[in-house]
């Protein structure tokens, strides 16, 4: 005589633990013409990361600074592809300020796209309307 084993029940995963296993971020990566062809991995930005760069590019009367979210941007987006840290550190503001316009709204465009923002929208937020 066989016996016969029940099979154990197999529980679904809610769909935060689905959600869970979902990378936080996008990325692309980006050849900067500029900078003689140097290659940045552009990495969409989290809701934390997004609310302290627009945060970091607002004057104290609430008011975004559009010069400097530019800026801010590329060092909330850009990583090193072969190390996979952050290229720039929040110490690096003035000196993206006085680079190639070019390159840096290159990384910055990107940056927008993957985290579906625009420039409108992030100086919209800063206003607190």
């Amino acid at each position: 005589m066989s016996e016969v084993t029940a099979v154990p029940e197999v529980r679904k995963l809610t769909q935060r633990e689905r959600l869970n296993s979902v990378p936080a971020f996008v990325s692309e990566n980006v050849n900067v013409p500029e900078w003689n062809g140097e290659e940045f991995e552009v990495r969409s930005m989290t809701v934390g990361r997004k609310t302290a760069m627009v945060a970091n590019a607002t004057d104290a009367d609430g008011n975004v600074d559009e010069q400097a979210l530019m800026p801010e941007l590329v060092i909330a987006c850009v990583f090193d592809p072969a190390s996979g840290e952050p290229t720039f550190a929040d110490a690096d503001v003035s000196w993206l300020k006085n680079q190639n316009a070019g390159a840096v709204e290159r990384l910055a465009q990107v940056g927008m796209r993957l985290s579906g923002m625009d420039v409108a929208a992030a100086v919209d937020e800063g206003k607190g309307d």
